[in-house]
């Protein structure tokens, strides 16, 4: 169950306010084989307010966002509480557009069902920094840098123990992201085509170890990479071939590699990383009849990947 609501108000011309919230309440069962159960319930808030300036090429928006989440469930009680301020700028001039960013974050666990080391807190910075130039009305060219984090969810800190069922495991350290991106756009009245190529280094990225016993060995658990990293490319095409019908496909060429791991005595350094398809691609075409009525056909294609526990690739 979920309610949200906003508020958004124009403050001048060039400046505006818009203040965003909402709650979550959800409850999962899961059943395992013997007939134990593992019941949860979940409740997460979420406000975000934000200030956007726009002017003469330049825009700024700043902001502040907070996130309570709670699961009270089989096991123990888990509380997660991030706050977080941002502050992103764009500057257009001419041929020119430079973007630059910053987030920064506190993410706070709260946990009942050890003696000790029952919080934790974590600081996460993120960054973005990009530029674009137009050569000319059709064509430009971007690249990109960001610095991303993600922390570990509620569940991931749980571990299921036969026959006690979802206990706490260990704090996660955050994932943390360095991506660089080079790309290239043409685009006219009938057809908007994008290219570009990423490379991204990933520290401490999460995933689930399973263990020589599978679900139930007590090596099994939530954990982090230490060093795993991601390239490949995009191409993105769309095609408007009259009012009725247009065409658009997505192409994504993707490697995951495991650089560095050790757990349970098992190397996994060089592995590809699991669940990770090679290929993929999404098209959608479209027919419009009318000017109230759209059909449109779908189609995604994801290439093979190793199963999520295969991490020897076997």
């Amino acid at each position: 169950t979920t309610f949200t609501t906003g508020l958004g108000y124009q403050l001048s011309d060039q400046l505006d306010f818009q203040i965003d919230y909402s709650n979550e309440k959800k409850k999962s069962n899961y059943t395992y084989a013997g007939g134990f159960t593992d019941a949860s319930r979940y409740t997460y808030e979420n406000v975000l307010a934000t200030l956007n300036y726009e002017m003469n090429g330049l825009s700024i928006s700043t902001g502040a966002e907070a996130f309570l989440g709670n699961r009270d469930g089989y096991g123990g009680n888990i509380d997660k509480d991030n706050y977080a301020g941002y502050l992103l700028t764009q500057y257009r001039h001419e041929h020119h557009t430079l973007k630059a960013g910053y987030r920064y974050e506190r993410a706070f666990y709260t946990q009942a069902q050890t003696p000790s080391d029952t919080k934790k807190a974590y600081t996460l910075h993120g960054a973005e920094l990009g530029y674009n130039y137009l050569f000319n009305q059709e064509q430009s060219a971007f690249i990109n840098y960001s610095r991303s984090f993600q922390s570990a969810n509620i569940d991931q800190l749980l571990v299921y123990v036969f026959p006690v069922g979802g206990v706490f495991s260990n704090y996660l350290d955050p994932m943390k992201v360095d991506t660089y991106t080079l790309g290239y756009s043409h685009i006219n009245s009938n057809n908007k085509l994008k290219a570009s190529i990423f490379y991204a280094d990933l520290t401490n990225e999460f995933y689930y170890y399973s263990g020589p016993g599978g679900t139930f060995d007590p090596a099994s658990k939530n954990t982090n990479i230490d060093e795993s990293s991601k390239y490949g490319l995009e191409l993105y095409d769309a095609y408007i071939f009259s009012q009725h019908f247009d065409l658009s496909a997505l192409y994504t060429y993707t490697r995951a590699t495991i650089d560095k791991e050790l757990e349970n005595g098992e190397d996994l350094s060089g592995k590809a990383l699991p669940g990770v398809p090679k290929h993929a691609i999404k098209a959608n075409f479209n027919y419009r009849p009318n000017v109230n009525t759209v059909i449109s056909l779908l189609q995604n294609y994801r290439s093979k990947a190793y199963a999520l526990n295969d991490l020897e690739n076997n």
